[in-house]
C-alpha cells in the first residue's frame, strides 16, 4: 500500500505528515531543514512512498535532494491547491499536501536538474536586476520632477552634471546617490547580458529560436529557461495557455458565462507580445500575417496577439523537433490563405 508524504517546508523547519491510501495519518514530525534530517525522515517511511511539497524558493533544492528517495514526487502550484477553512498551521498544510497527493489533484510545477536550471537561475536574476533598474529610474525621474526639473528622454540617466547642479544640499545628496545606483545596476545588468549572449551562441536551440523575427537572444534565453523542454506540452494550445496567450471559456449547464485568463507564465506572455510588437516594425512573413488579419477586420490587439501565438507555436516546434525557422514556409502559407 502506498504511503503519501506531505511536507510543509520552510527555511528553518519542515513539518512532515504521512497518510495511507485511506487518508489515515500514520506519522507526523517536525524536523530541521537539513539534508540529513530530511533524508532520514523520508527513508523512515515504508515503500512505496510518494512525496508532495509546495513550490517555494527552496523547492529546487528539495527536488534534487529527495527525488531519488521516493517513487513519485510532486511540487504543488500553491494557487491551485484547495482552500483551507479555519486556522492555518504547518501541520494542516502538510496534511492537505498528503491528501491532495493521494487524490491526484496536485498541479505539478516542472523541475529538473542540469544546465537548464542553471540557466533558469541566471535568467531570473537578470529579470530581477532589470526590474530594479526600471524602478530606480522611475524613482529618479519622479524625484527630479518633484524638485521642478521636468526632464525628458533617456539621456537624463547618463547626465552626471544634472545631480551636481541641484542647489539644495540634501536634494543633491539624494539625486547623486540614486544616480549612482542607476549606474551600478546598469553595469551589473550589462554583465548579465554579456553572459547570456555567450550562452545563446553556445546553445543550438537558443540560436535557432533567435532566427524567429522579433526574438532577441535575451528573449530566446528566457523562452528556453522557462519552458525547459518542449516535450512538456502535447500541443500548441496547452503551450499558449501556459504563456497566458489564450482565455478559457466559462461554461456551465450549456451556458457560456464569459471567459477567464489562463493562469500561466506572465513573463512568457511579455516575451511573445514584445516579439509581436517588434515584428510590426519589419517586413517578415509574420508582419504579412498580421496585415492579412487586419485586412479581414481583426482588431490591432487581437491581430498582435495572434502573431504572438504564432511566434510561441514556432518556438515550441523548434524546442520539440530541433528544426529551424522557415520563413519561406510561412510566406507560402500566407499566400495560400490569402488566395481563399
Amino acid at each position: 500500500m502506498t504511503n503519501y508524504i506531505g511536507l510543509d517546508a520552510h527555511s528553518k523547519t519542515c513539518t512532515g505528515v504521512v497518510t495511507d491510501a485511506t487518508g489515515k495519518i500514520l506519522l507526523k514530525r517536525i524536523l530541521p531543514t537539513t539534508e540529513r534530517e530530511l533524508i532520514s525522515f523520508v527513508n523512515s517511511v515504508k515503500k512505496p512512498r510518494v512525496l508532495a511539497f509546495e513550490e517555494t524558493n527552496i523547492a529546487q533544492w528539495l527536488y534534487v535532494l529527495l527525488k531519488d528517495k521516493v517513487d513519485n514526487l510532486k511540487i504543488a502550484h500553491a494557487p491551485h491547491l484547495s482552500k483551507q477553512k479555519g486556522a492555518k498551521t504547518d501541520y494542516i498544510d502538510a496534511i492537505r499536501l498528503a491528501n491532495e497527493m493521494r487524490l491526484g489533484t496536485i498541479t505539478n510545477v516542472f523541475h529538473e536538474e542540469g544546465p537548464i536550471f542553471e540557466l533558469r537561475s541566471l535568467v531570473k536574476s537578470h529579470q530581477d536586476f532589470t526590474r530594479d533598474l526600471v524602478r530606480t529610474k522611475n524613482r529618479y525621474k519622479a524625484f527630479l520632477r518633484s524638485r521642478g526639473l521636468f526632464v525628458q528622454g533617456k539621456k537624463v540617466f547618463d547626465d552626471e552634471e544634472l545631480p551636481a547642479g541641484i542647489d539644495k544640499v540634501n536634494d543633491r545628496f539624494i539625486a547623486e546617490n540614486v544616480f549612482e545606483q542607476i549606474r551600478s545596476i546598469t553595469e551589473i545588468k550589462d554583465s548579465y547580458e554579456k553572459k547570456l549572449a555567450a550562452i545563446a551562441k553556445s546553445w543550438p536551440v537558443i540560436r535557432k529560436i533567435c532566427d524567429i523575427p522579433g526574438i532577441s537572444y535575451i528573449r530566446a534565453t528566457m523562452i528556453v529557461a522557462k519552458v525547459c523542454s518542449g516535450e512538456r506540452f502535447s500541443d500548441k494550445h496547452k503551450f499558449w495557455a501556459y504563456c497566458s496567450l489564450v482565455r478559457h471559456t466559462a461554461v456551465s449547464d450549456g451556458k457560456i458565462y464569459g471567459s477567464r485568463k489562463a493562469k500561466g507564465q506572465s513573463d512568457l506572455k511579455d516575451v511573445f507580445m514584445g516579439a509581436a510588437t517588434s515584428v510590426l516594425a519589419g517586413n517578415s512573413s509574420l508582419r504579412v500575417y498580421y496585415d492579412r488579419l487586419r485586412s479581414k477586420g481583426v482588431g490591432d490587439r487581437d491581430a498582435k496577439k495572434a502573431v504572438a501565438r504564432k511566434i510561441a507555436a514556432i518556438s515550441l516546434m523548434i524546442m520539440k523537433t530541433g528544426a529551424r525557422y522557415d520563413e519561406y514556409h510561412l510566406d507560402k502559407e500566407n499566400r495560400k490563405k490569402s488566395s481563399h
